[in-house]
């Protein structure tokens, strides 16, 4: 998979990479960060009490997804169907380089986002397809009801902040360990790109890729297909980390990985438990969304 999936940044990774002296949106950005961490403090707390003293079933919502009308075989179909699309993309651009129709020298923000949005919206359509040769709908493939869209950003949001202290810990976590083994701690390719300078209009669209096309398809293919598929294949638990470890692996960042896998399993469960998959959409969405705009004011 290309590296337009690239999205998730774990926000220690991009603030350890700000250099002094620091600029007042930074301070701005790291109080607001701060205050969403004790917040999570809180939310898991009440959670896990809330969960310890009634625990929750998830026999249930995991039948739920189970039952969703996903087959190994469409699964299969579809990584073969996104991978020559990719591989002809990448011949097609080759030989455009070559015959001197394309510029070698493409600017990372034009490649990033001819990438972007070829391979999610080749994906949409192809899952789209998918659906109407089975005359099938979206509520039936992946829950998604517009009029459950609002209870949806409630957990997403709470989801979020609930998330977010674990994903810093494991992040902070992982780079010590790295930094002890001599290993460089890098920032996602794609990071970069946001921290250089760049044009309004690609910008903006970049950050729509980001925010709005990345978390709608990347849900879609990793919760909505690959995790019903493999749940009825290996069960629930060993079919949420499988869906995590290739997530965060797709991601191609080994720094990101651990963080990444954390945020991959809190997507599946959130999933399980909404029966939606607006829920983790919206999830998805303000992780990536606080991620670019702590990058921007944290940028020199």
């Amino acid at each position: 998979m290309p590296n337009c999936l690239a999205w998730n940044l774990p926000l220690p990774l991009c603030l350890a990479s700000v250099q002094e002296p620091l600029v007042p949106p930074v301070y701005i950005a790291g109080g607001i960060y701060l205050a969403v961490i004790f917040a999570g403090f809180l939310v898991d707390f009440f959670l896990c009490f809330r969960f310890l003293s009634s625990p929750f079933g998830w026999k249930l919502p995991a039948e739920r997804i189970r039952s969703r009308p996903w087959q190994a075989r469409d699964a299969l179909l579809l990584v073969l169907f996104l991978l020559l699309i990719q591989v002809l993309a990448g011949a097609a651009h080759w030989a455009a380089v070559k015959l001197g129709w394309l510029a070698s020298g493409v600017r990372d923000m034009d490649a990033a986002l001819v990438q972007g949005v070829m391979f999610h919206g080749v994906a949409l359509l192809a899952v789209w397809m998918f659906i109407r040769c089975r005359r099938g709908s979206w509520q039936e493939a992946f829950g998604l009801d517009f009029r459950g869209l609002k209870s949806a950003v409630g957990q997403g949001l709470v989801a979020y902040v609930g998330i977010v202290p674990l994903v810093v810990a494991t992040s902070l976590m992982s780079q010590i360990f790295f930094y002890a083994a001599g290993y460089p701690v890098t920032l996602q390719e794609v990071v970069n790109i946001f921290i250089e300078s760049q044009s309004g209009w690609s910008l903006v669209l970049l950050v729509v890729l980001a925010v709005v096309v990345a978390p709608v398809v990347e849900e879609t293919l990793f919760r909505g297909i690959l995790l019903p598929v493999l749940m009825k294949k290996i069960g629930t638990g060993a079919a949420v980390a499988a869906v995590s470890l290739v997530f965060a692996g797709i991601h191609q960042h080994l720094p990101s990985f651990a963080p990444l896998f954390v945020l991959a399993v809190a997507l599946s469960l959130l999933y399980i438990h909404s029966g939606s998959l607006w829920a983790p959409i919206v999830l998805h969405s303000i992780f990536n969304g606080v991620s670019i705009c702590v990058i921007v004011l944290a940028a020199p």
